[in-house]
């Protein structure tokens, strides 16, 4: 049995609610992802300074093993105490 209608051209209160609700939920839903989509620009930032970061303390740590190794030769290096061995150079294999 249908419900009685009272003006065929108007919604009830309830049912316009109900799209209000729908309305209200969206946009603090898109609100809330727009906070998200902000944070992960943020770490996203953070990341590459890192990686940028990472980078640069691999290219310091090279360059100064080479200096290093050009004024100690192969060497093995405590980095507690800064004590090292020299590492013996293995011969090289004799050829017939």
């Amino acid at each position: 049995m249908a419900k009685k209608v009272t003006n065929k051209n108007q919604l009830t209160k309830e049912e316009i609610q109900v799209f209000i609700d729908c309305r209200t939920s969206n946009v603090n839903n898109l609100t809330v992802l727009g906070d998200i989509e902000y944070r992960i620009l943020q770490l996203e930032e953070q990341k590459w300074e890192k990686k940028s970061s990472i980078k640069e303390t691999e290219e310091k740590y090279l360059s100064h093993l080479e200096t290093i190794k050009e004024k100690y030769g192969e060497i093995d290096i405590d980095l507690e105490t800064g004590k090292f061995t020299k590492i013996a150079e293995t011969p090289e294999a004799v050829t017939k």
